[in-house]
């Protein structure tokens, strides 16, 4: 819905002619009628947060079952990257979105390629850490973001947020820690990488803005949607040489042998690698659609829900057990995040 009255971030106004001296029914039906927009708007928005959800729960299911069955966490994240590259070109070569044009190359790749290897950091790190341990407590690890982008942001950006920012980051750590101590699934190697998980989508928002500014610079039709999409095409390039170097040998047998596995056969296993692809680019879809409609600090607190509900599920599907110190740290480090969204 597009209006030259809607403000930034997608509030939806109300048009009434003025002219009108008629104030009795043509009122009420007006009334009336923004009631039933307003209505419709809400449903659709709760719609959307609703399927963003869900492809975030089936995302992570998917994903840490082809995982467990396969131990290829390289090849399962680049894969993911290049199963992007349909819904790319589909949107692309049908029109339903527009070619980016660059006008300016070098600095075009200068942006580009440092937001990619961001973005590999980003994905790989998170799935190798999930790959080593269990989905919720890398996603109670990944709580921790907000701290890396306060300290990014000062660094970089010499941008300083108010005190009660740094409070909640405080809560935020302090969970992490607790949850931590007395997780049943801890390991070094999956805190590690979810920490560089971390890091890298700090760092790839702290470039993103950096971006915004040589924006008109660098080209045109380069929106948030068309931006993530060639990230996607850089990031699963740039991950190649890793993936064969990494995992070449692994790759091979798994391919040769197609073993079928205790619960899954060998299509089953690649339908799942698949379809975790497919849950992935559409749920960074769906979370661009949703910022359109709301505000960033009502994104980023539902950012936090979602963390919840993926928590959540993840303990209910896998069976995870959890210690009651672990339930602790992992809610006081969620709501600390919660906090800092809201502040």
């Amino acid at each position: 819905m597009k209006d030259s009255g809607k403000n930034e971030y997608g509030t939806f106004p109300i048009t009434i002619n003025e002219n009108v001296s008629d104030k009795g029914g043509k009122e009420k039906r007006l009334k009336k009628k923004n009631i039933y927009e307003s209505f419709y708007e809400k449903s659709k928005l709760l719609l959307l947060f609703m399927t963003w959800y869900t492809l975030n729960i089936m995302y992570n299911v998917d994903n840490k079952i082809a995982l467990n069955e396969t131990k290829l966490p390289w090849f399962i994240s680049s894969l993911q990257l290049f199963v992007g590259w349909i819904f790319i070109s589909m949107y692309w070569l049908t029109g339903y979105k527009k070619i980016p044009r660059i006008y300016a190359y070098d600095l075009f790749f200068k942006n580009i390629s440092i937001q990619s290897v961001c973005h590999i950091l980003v994905h790989f790190g998170a799935v190798i850490s999930i790959s080593s341990t269990s989905v919720s407590f890398t996603h109670v690890v990944k709580a921790c973001e907000p701290v890396f982008t306060a300290v990014l942001s000062m660094v970089f950006l010499n941008q300083f947020f108010r005190i009660q920012k740094y409070l909640s980051l405080l809560i935020i750590v302090s969970g992490v820690i607790c949850a931590s101590v007395k997780e049943i699934h801890f390991s070094w190697i999956a805190f590690i990488c979810a920490t560089i998980s971390n890091f890298g989508s700090s760092m790839r928002s702290v470039y993103a803005k950096k971006m915004m500014i040589y924006k008109s610079s660098i080209g045109e039709n380069l929106t948030g949607p068309n931006i993530y999409a060639l990230i996607t095409i850089f990031s699963a390039l740039i991950s190649l040489p890793f993936v064969i170097i990494l995992e070449g040998p692994q790759i091979y047998d798994f391919f040769i042998k197609q073993s079928d596995s205790t619960k899954y056969t060998f299509k089953q296993i690649l339908t799942k690698m698949f379809l975790s692809g497919v849950w992935y680019y559409l749920n960074n879809e769906m979370a661009y659609l949703c910022l359109e409609k709301i505000n960033q600090v009502t994104h980023a607190v539902a950012n936090s829900i979602k963390r919840i509900v993926i928590i959540v599920s993840s303990i209910i599907i896998f069976q995870t057990p959890v210690t009651t110190l672990g339930a602790v740290g992992s809610a006081v480090a969620v709501m600390g995040a919660f906090l800092y969204s809201a502040f």
